[in-house]
This record gives structure tokens, sequence and C-alpha cells, in this order.
């Protein structure tokens, strides 16, 4: 497959309707909200504290850091 068409087929996906009917996210917007979020993400865990960052304990034997490294 040419990277023409690939690119071709791109588009139309991206113009696509969802299962619900909502449009499909084009990839700038995809990647404009991923920019977002970790720029929220980090505003809230610098407003942890350091020390209760690495108390264990938090839940069972994690730690808030423990969590954190965790989910991401």
């Amino acid at each position: 497959m040419s990277g023409s068409v690939i690119l071709s087929k791109a588009k139309d996906l991206s113009a696509r309707q969802g299962l619900t009917g909502e449009r499909i996210m084009d990839n700038k917007t995809f990647i404009d909200n991923l920019i977002d979020t970790r720029a929220q993400w980090d505003a809230l865990i610098a407003q942890i504290d350091e020390q209760w960052m690495l108390e264990p304990d938090v839940e069972g034997k994690w730690s808030v850091k423990d969590i954190i490294a965790h989910i991401l």
C-alpha cells in the first residue's frame, strides 16, 4: 500500500462519524488534549508536599509516590 493511499485512508477515518454520531477526534485535537491533560496532572502533583508523597501506608503499604508510579 502506497503512502498516499495510507494517508487518504487516515483522512477518511478522521472525517468519519463515531458509532454514537459524534465526530472522531482528529490528531491535532487528540495531541492538544494530551498536552493539556498532562499539564493539569503536573499542576495537581506539584501541590503534594514531598513528605506526604513519600509517606508509607497511605493505601495499604503504598505511598502516594508508589500509587502515581503504578498509574503512570
